[in-house]
């Protein structure tokens, strides 16, 4: 009799036992428990097979907890940071228009110039219009290749380089500018004078326009500007920067060239007579971050002409001073043997900026604050023409620039 009762207990234990535990894990199921489901998941990704005649055949839902076996993949791990690279270039050139020529259907033939020289006084400033046409480049390309541009030696500077930028992939705010790439600086070239802008100046009458110059005029070769020692790229700002900044806006990268027009430029211009040697000019191309946007800036003294390049496409540009005629006082109708009015001439503040030909050319001293504060500096335009626009809103070419 007590073995029967042992083993009637045994069984309803194992019942209660039983029961207690399909109750329970029926509770956790209706809870959303998660449950380790490896016992169950047959080949499950990362698991072994489960051997034997009481193994599963399948992965999948071929369990008691529906699809719980499915392994979800593991979420991309997202880019902590994006860069990109941005190439910025600058070039400086003289352009042929507008200038006192054009005004005389004649000039065409270029007879008015060379005969302008010997009617107007000071005669140094039409034998310098004269020598900036006849010494003109040729346009610069919209879309520009710098070493193929390079190559054609058609500038006054050129400035160019590449800049990483590291940003944040959350915010897109800038965490760090990397130079990648940077040419030297280059203060270009004077051409040799072109007889064809005025085939004139090669007759043995109008060379005395030139008087003791007239082997200038013949002169095939062509001449080397001069840099200043400030010019080059720095990452943040440039200590001789002239932008002028709006509030809160960080300086991601900053490029400076100072040049002007080498030693045989400069002796032909005091040949001539000019009381002025070649002054400095210089331009800036920047880029920053402000109010959650990247930015392009520039800046550039008033002569020659300056266009600015993001990612080979002209994007902004400045024209020279320049004079569609000269402004005389008195003479004889038709301003003969009258003179130039220096205080209207449009190219005087770039004519007259050098240091006086009386003595030696200025050297090349480093400059302390903006560039444009520097001795014999042209300055920029009258009421300045810095620029700014959005680096996301610049697209190659877009730049509307004349002929100047």
């Amino acid at each position: 009799m007590d073995r029967v009762l042992s083993l009637l207990w045994v069984v309803v234990s194992f019942e209660v036992l039983t029961a207690s535990l399909a109750g329970y894990a029926s509770a956790q199921t209706r809870q959303g428990a998660t449950h380790d489901n490896r016992v169950y998941c047959q080949n499950s990704p990362g698991l072994p097979a489960r051997p034997g005649a009481q193994g599963y055949g399948r992965t999948g839902t071929n369990n008691p907890f529906g699809s719980e076996c499915t392994v979800q993949p593991a979420p991309t791990p997202q880019p902590a940071t994006r860069s990109r690279v941005v190439e910025l270039a600058t070039v400086g050139w003289i352009s042929e228009h507008p200038n006192p020529f054009d005004a005389v259907p004649v000039a065409a033939g270029g007879l008015v110039g060379p005969m302008q020289a010997l009617v107007f006084k000071p005669d140094w400033v039409v034998k310098t219009y004269l020598g900036l046409i006849a010494t003109a480049n040729d346009m610069p390309p919209r879309n520009l290749v710098v070493s193929a541009f390079r190559q054609k030696q058609q500038y006054r500077s050129l400035m160019h380089a590449r800049v990483e930028l590291t940003t944040s992939a959350q915010t897109g705010e800038p965490l760090r500018a990397t130079l990648q790439m940077a040419d030297r600086p280059d203060p270009g070239w004077t051409p040799p004078f072109n007889l064809q802008r005025f085939p004139s100046a090669s007759l043995s009458f109008f060379l005395q326009v030139f008087d003791r110059c007239q082997s200038a005029i013949l002169d095939r070769s062509i001449n080397a500007g001069q840099t200043g020692q400030l010019s080059g790229f720095v990452t943040g700002r440039h200590p001789n920067s002239v932008l002028q900044l709006a509030a809160g806006e960080q300086v991601l990268f900053d490029g400076i060239i100072r040049f002007r027009a080498g030693v045989n430029t400069d002796q032909v211009g005091k040949c001539i007579g000019s009381p002025y040697h070649v002054p400095w000019v210089w331009n800036e191309i920047a880029l920053t971050y402000a109010n959650g946007r990247y930015w392009v800036r520039g800046a550039a003294s008033a002569f020659p002409t300056t266009w600015w390049y993001v990612g080979g496409g002209l994007v902004h540009c400045q024209p020279r001073l320049a004079d569609s005629s000269f402004p005389v006082i008195g003479g004889l109708p038709g301003g003969i043997g009258g003179t130039i009015d220096m205080a209207k001439l449009n190219a005087g503040p770039a004519l007259t900026k050098g240091a006086p030909t009386s003595g030696p050319q200025a050297p090349d001293i480093a400059v302390r604050g903006p560039v444009d504060r520097g001795d014999y500096t042209v300055g920029q335009p009258e009421g300045g023409s810095q620029w700014r626009r959005g680096l996301d809103d610049l697209s190659s070419g877009d730049g509307s620039c004349g002929s100047n």
